[in-house]
């Protein structure tokens, strides 16, 4: 046995490979700092701000879990940085 699917509970042959299915996410906010020589020859910070977000749980499937329990296909829940539910997407 290779491993177990999280979603079905059915044992996988050896060699077959897993797939990580996102269940939980939450919203991050990313601050990337460049430093560059401005016209004078002084070094300048920039500061660059993203947002993006971070799997939060996930569970290891088989193929045919992955392709139904997608992140487009299956309930998505969005938590904040307190771990408290902020939204959920079916």
């Amino acid at each position: 046995m290779s491993f177990r699917c999280e979603i079905c509970g059915e044992a996988q042959e050896t060699g077959t490979p897993t797939t990580p299915v996102v269940i939980e996410r939450r919203d991050q906010s990313y601050v990337n700092r460049i430093k560059r020589e401005d016209n004078n020859g002084k070094m300048k910070t920039i500061e660059i701000n993203s947002e993006g977000w971070e799997i939060v749980k996930e569970k290891k499937a088989c193929a045919t879990c992955w392709a139904t329990h997608s992140v487009a296909t299956e309930e998505l829940i969005i938590v904040d940085e307190k771990d408290e539910v902020i939204s959920t997407y079916d």
